[in-house]
């Protein structure tokens, strides 16, 4: 936004009150947003820019970026209605307070959900994300049915990603900020030529294997830039066997944390590092909703002293998480004093969702939003 964008996350160290907790529970219900509003027209800009007759003339990439389902969450009513708030369950771990963790802690105490989401509220929420998950699966639907209709849809490998989940309540959080699977476990799906149909795989993928897809699909040699990229062909990953071997990787350096968090996945085991705190270690396998952290019950557990081990192992060999979380801090003290120091960013551009383009525009003018 203005070429700054979410100021206040810089201020890790001295992080401020943090109040848009509040105006994201009051959102919540039947509506309309700027952000469905938006999905809408990304959706016709698509389908128009499907039927245009040069995509006939040579191969082509689109890039569809839909933002629902996101907070505001406010829902249009059509697909708000799909959902009774009566029927939705409570969070995993209500009412068993916040994991014994010092950072997510830290990470609660600024984005303080837990103080304006009742029993009622939680349940409205989950219905109305739930609706705006309809809500993209109709704009997602209609994308498709206009590649169909070009003629292409036999011929186009298809790629649905997200860049985050969203926790719901569970665990005591709300929006992204943690490892949990709810947050880091993104949709990762693939469809078209050279992918099975209809199967289901359970090895570990990240966003980086979209890239190693397109060189992939275009037929590019690797050469000496490609051979040194992580990521692989979601096509060649479909096509084997599943891979217990393969880690899924995720970091976090952003509002809210006092330390860099790290997380690192293979097989049924998630590790996760803070920088100078404790770990934690979940067994998905026993514990898929990632409610005991294996370090505080099994340090003289053979196994559970062996998956520590090899997660360390595992992150070490993909970055130097200390050496990164200093450099974080580094580049982020850089850009307050770029900004005019810690008050300035304090001030400058407020949001507690990242505005449309046209609420943009109004920022930049001054007008309120």
């Amino acid at each position: 936004v203005g070429g700054v964008g979410w100021a206040v996350g810089l201020l890790r160290e001295n992080p401020p009150d943090y109040d848009a907790a509040a105006e994201l529970a009051g959102d919540v219900g039947a509506g309309s947003s700027t952000y469905t509003d938006y999905d809408l027209t990304i959706t016709g800009a698509a389908e128009a820019w499907l039927a245009d007759p040069k995509r006939q003339d040579q191969p082509w990439a689109a890039f569809v970026s839909l933002v629902s389902p996101h907070y505001p969450l406010t829902c249009p009513e059509k697909w708000y209605s799909m959902y009774d708030p009566a029927e939705m369950d409570l969070p995993v771990g209500y009412g068993a307070g916040l994991p014994d963790h010092e950072e997510l802690r830290n990470i609660a105490a600024f984005f303080n959900y837990g103080d304006y989401f009742d029993e009622q509220k939680m349940r409205e929420a989950k219905a109305a994300y739930y609706g705006l998950t309809s809500f993209m699966d109709h704009c997602t639907g209609r994308v498709i049915q206009a590649l169909e209709a070009s003629g292409q849809l036999e011929n186009t490998v298809i790629l649905y990603v997200s860049d985050h989940g969203d926790m719901m309540g569970d665990q005591g959080f709300w929006t992204k900020q943690v490892m949990y699977e709810a947050s880091a476990g993104v949709p990762m799906i693939a469809a078209g030529p050279g992918i099975p149909a209809g199967g289901r795989l359970a090895t570990c993928t990240s966003l980086t294997d979209i890239a190693a897809t397109a060189r992939e699909v275009c037929g590019l040699a690797e050469d000496a830039v490609s051979e040194g990229l992580p990521g692989e062909s979601l096509r060649r990953i479909a096509s084997a066997p599943y891979d217990e071997t393969r880690s899924g990787f995720s970091e976090y350096h952003d509002g809210g944390s006092k330390t860099g968090a790290f997380m690192v996945r293979w097989g049924r085991w998630k590790y996760v590092h803070y920088a100078g705190m404790q770990p934690q270690l979940f067994d998905l396998e026993a514990d898929p909703q990632e409610q005991t952290d294996r370090t505080m019950d099994g340090r003289n557990d053979p196994e559970v002293t062996a998956a520590l081990a090899e997660g360390d192992r595992r992150l070490r060999a993909i970055c130097d998480p200390e050496e990164v979380n200093a450099r974080a801090f580094a580049d982020q003290r850089r850009r307050i004093a770029e900004l005019g120091g810690e008050e300035a960013c304090r001030t400058a551009y407020v949001f507690n969702h990242t505005p449309t383009p046209d609420e943009q525009d109004q920022m930049r003018e001054g007008s309120p939003l």
